[in-house]
């Protein structure tokens, strides 16, 4: 099976981002429904448990396609479970910077996961990015804190003020797990060779059983309420879990085609789907914050598409 790189001449890493970016948004929304509900572990578990199932369907599909589906190696487990391991700690870092009284400066540094995933393939993979692309990756990270911190003035006063403070630290670790997992998850990809689209499959069936059994253990030993919580509300929970696999099937493919910052930068188009989503379902009208954010974020995006 060989691999289509584009489709009507649009690198085929486009749209596979666009649209996790869109199920992205629809899954947080599902969450928020059940927010109250459910402890955060157990809304992380949900997305876990439903999702493993269309991961394993995705996999068996390209299977039955007559794709080869590659051999997991000791290393690329290893490497994928690294990346497992970094994006369910990067969740909790949030929720803990959310948590705390400044919480708006958390959240904002934890959008800084675009430019540590630069650094990071920059130094591990000497990938090299031209200086419009590292403008479009600072511009569309700026334009998505400055919608965090409801503006671009109350930003700067917050990190001037609060930049040590606990939600900061959180939040740049949040920050640092997510790009760490992004680029552990394209060097499985990588690593297990082929064709991207059977490969990135396999990756993430091996992260969501991973994630799954992992927290899935943990929450039945600390909180078994909240695990059975998750069984019995499926419907709200599970449209949540399936969102977040298809979504998760467009993340890996994505991150198998093209570069993490990159990838990364396109995905924080969620900022759009989200507030499209807050407007029509939830009748939230956006703040000036948001629309200027919104702008520059869409600058951002437009010098990475321009030279991708």
């Amino acid at each position: 099976m060989e691999t289509v790189n584009a489709i009507w001449g649009v690198p085929l890493w486009i749209p596979f981002t666009l649209a996790a970016a869109a199920l992205q948004a629809i899954r947080t929304a599902a969450q928020r429904q059940v927010a109250g509900r459910l402890s955060p572990d157990a809304g992380n578990f949900a997305r876990y448990v439903f999702g493993l199932p269309i991961a394993l369907l995705y996999l068996g599909a390209i299977a039955l396609g007559g794709a080869a589906i590659p051999a997991p190696s000791a290393q690329a487990i290893a490497i994928v479970a690294a990346g497992a391991f970094a994006q369910v700690m990067a969740t909790r870092a949030l929720i803990i910077a959310v948590s705390d009284q400044n919480f708006a400066v958390g959240v904002a540094l934890s959008k800084t996961d675009v430019v540590q995933a630069a650094i990071v393939e920059a130094i591990a993979f000497g990938v090299r990015f031209s200086p419009q692309g590292i403008a479009g990756i600072l511009a569309a990270t700026f334009g998505v804190m400055v919608m965090s911190a409801k503006g671009a003035g109350r930003f700067i006063a917050l990190l001037m003020t609060g930049w040590m403070a606990r939600a900061a630290l959180f939040g740049l670790a949040a920050g640092t797990g997510y790009a760490v997992s992004g680029v552990a998850y394209r060097a499985a990809s990588l690593e297990l060779g082929g064709p991207a689209l059977p490969a990135a499959a396999t990756a993430l069936a091996i992260a969501l059983s991973l994630q799954t059994v992992g927290l899935g253990s943990y929450i039945a030993l600390r909180d078994r309420e909240s695990f059975f919580a998750v069984l019995k509300d499926w419907r709200v929970s599970g449209l949540a879990g399936i969102a977040g696999g298809i979504g998760s099937i467009c993340w890996f493919s994505a991150l198998a085609l093209e570069t993490v910052a990159f990838v990364r930068t396109l995905g924080l188009s969620e900022l759009f789907f989200s507030v499209l989503i807050a407007i029509v379902l939830f009748r939230e009208k956006p703040t000036p914050a948001e629309l200027g954010g919104l702008v520059i974020l869409a600058v951002g995006v437009a010098l990475v598409l321009s030279v991708s």
